[in-house]
């Protein structure tokens, strides 16, 4: 089997392949700027000038000598870079300039970078790429962290940084602690002085011994145990969330300008869902009254919410409870709707109610989204049943993720694929690639 750390070919052929690029080809790919970091890591902006599909990419990569030649790695399977990554983060470090850098932001950290010890790459992911490692600190002392680098990067805030910071911010136990963020700089026409900033990167607690609440939902179904006690606490913990974010953050009323900005998401929303599955066609004018009659009811303020809420996106941690994560926001959402106060309607708990109530394993048909002119996209063929992972098991010795980013469990537009009573996403069971101590 190929190295996954190593890039083949010209990275225009290369970045296409993999998981986090959004589109099926790379003939409108160009190099926008690099990045130097220490350790012979770099970082690429990559840009995609594809009509519809507009995007920019950060392309982290090392280079290595081999023989005579030099070999190109993708950078966070490698310590190089993770390590590069760390000092920045944690150092509080800053590299480049204005036009293109990078700079650490403290958040919760203190006492210094730590020094790599190991480090694995999540398998599955989607929409960027998480690492959990582990290092020591300054005084000795050992830590497990989860770093997500962002693959497609936009200019402004990324709310799973934001949020979380703030609802850990307010003592609440419901998200990982965040310890650090990386905040850069690269060129972008469409920015307002030709200069887009926003966030790189994310450092947080790494929560280990976890099963995701999809899992727990599965496992008490097989056995036949009641839910309703945990799905309290699911909604209990929702509510502490919401209510950390109301209080903390800017809220705004419901307008009629706001009304109109809300449903709008949603119809487009409703829209992409149908565009995934054709059988919600026949509800197309049910949606539509159910939206319309919602401009004329009452609405509450208008909050920050999670985004994409569904039970992938929770973990049940030992004596601690629920913990929600991945506050990035539906991946298909721009990013400055994504940043706007909502509904908190869209963040219900009854979002999980199908797969609460109905978690029973089976396979999918792969919903597939055609562009004008092309077959199935990259995406959409990687999860049709000849190729997804296999919902059994993995053997006893084979190590598991324990936390994983949404984007390894994502959703089409609902908690739920239709009529499949489990979210469209790999089995929770898939095991994740390059283990800290593999068992002898």
């Amino acid at each position: 089997m190929a190295d996954p750390a190593v890039i083949t070919g010209p990275f225009d052929s290369w970045i296409p392949g993999q998981r986090w690029f959004a589109n099926s080809t790379g003939d409108a790919l160009s190099v926008d700027a690099s990045l130097p970091l220490a350790g012979g890591a770099e970082i690429l902006f990559v840009r995609d000038a594809t009509p519809g599909a507009e995007a920019v990419y950060q392309v982290p990569f090392v280079s290595r000598p081999s023989g005579e030649a030099t070999e190109l790695l993708d950078g966070p399977r490698t310590p190089e870079f993770v390590a590069a990554l760390l000092d920045l983060l944690l150092g509080g470090g800053s590299v480049g300039d204005g036009t293109t850098g990078a700079q650490g932001v403290l958040v919760g950290w203190s006492g210094g970078a730590p020094r790599l010890t190991s480090a694995r790459v999540l398998s599955g992911e989607q929409s960027n790429t998480s690492i959990i490692v582990e290092a020591e600190r300054p005084d000795g002392t050992t830590a497990g962290l989860m770093v997500k680098v962002f693959r497609a990067l936009h200019h402004g805030e990324n709310p799973d940084v934001v949020l979380q910071s703030v609802i850990a911010a307010a003592g609440s136990k419901r998200v990982p602690a965040t310890h650090a963020a990386l905040v850069g700089s690269w060129p972008d026409p469409a920015a307002p002085d030709g200069t887009a900033r926003g966030h790189l990167a994310v450092a947080q607690e790494f929560l280990a011994d976890t099963r995701d609440a999809w899992r727990v939902a599965l496992d008490a179904a097989r056995a036949g145990e009641d839910f309703a006690g945990r799905a309290r606490d699911l909604g209990a913990a929702t509510a502490e969330v919401h209510r950390v974010l109301a209080e903390a953050l800017p809220t705004a009323e419901a307008d009629d300008a706001a009304r109109e900005a809300v449903l709008s998401s949603m119809r487009a929303r409703a829209e992409r869902a149908a565009a995934l599955v054709p059988s919600l066609d026949a509800a197309q004018d049910r949606i539509a009254a159910v939206l319309e009659a919602g401009v004329h009811g009452d609405w509450p303020l208008l909050q920050r919410v999670h985004g994409d809420y569904h039970l992938g996106q929770v973990l049940l941690v030992p004596d601690r409870g629920w913990v929600l994560l991945d506050f990035e926001g539906e991946p298909l959402r721009p990013m400055a709707e994504r940043n706007l106060p909502t509904s908190r309607c869209a963040t219900s708990p009854a979002c999980c109610a199908p797969s609460t109530t109905s978690p029973a394993p089976s396979r999918t048909r792969a919903a597939t989204r055609r562009r004008p002119g092309r077959g199935p996209t990259r995406r959409a063929r990687r999860s049709s049943p000849a190729t997804r992972p296999s919902s059994a098991p993995p053997s006893p010795r084979t190590p598991r993720c324990s936390q994983r980013s949404s984007s390894t469990r994502r959703c089409t537009s609902a908690s739920t694929r239709r009529g499949t009573g489990r979210p469209g996403s790999p089995s929770p069971n898939w095991p994740c690639t390059g283990c800290w101590r593999p068992e002898a």
